[in-house]
């Protein structure tokens, strides 16, 4: 299991994946719109076969602040 922070969209997604194509399971993280981000975490749990679980408590702390 790899957690990689930044990992919602560019390179941070990108070293995502790479893992992915190895078989790592992934904690994504990052700040975005969660419901965006389901679509890229399913894309890599069934194109890779692994497990990928998105943690965005930054980013929900940051919503409940505005």
């Amino acid at each position: 299991m790899a957690l990689v922070t930044g990992s919602t969209s560019g390179i941070g997604f990108r070293i995502a994946e790479g893992l992915a194509t190895e078989g790592v399971n992934l904690i994504l993280n990052g700040l975005g719109d969660p419901a965006k981000i389901e679509t890229p975490r399913i894309r890599l749990e069934s194109t890779y076969h692994i497990k990928a679980v998105y943690n965005g408590a930054l980013s929900k702390a940051l919503h409940q602040a505005k």
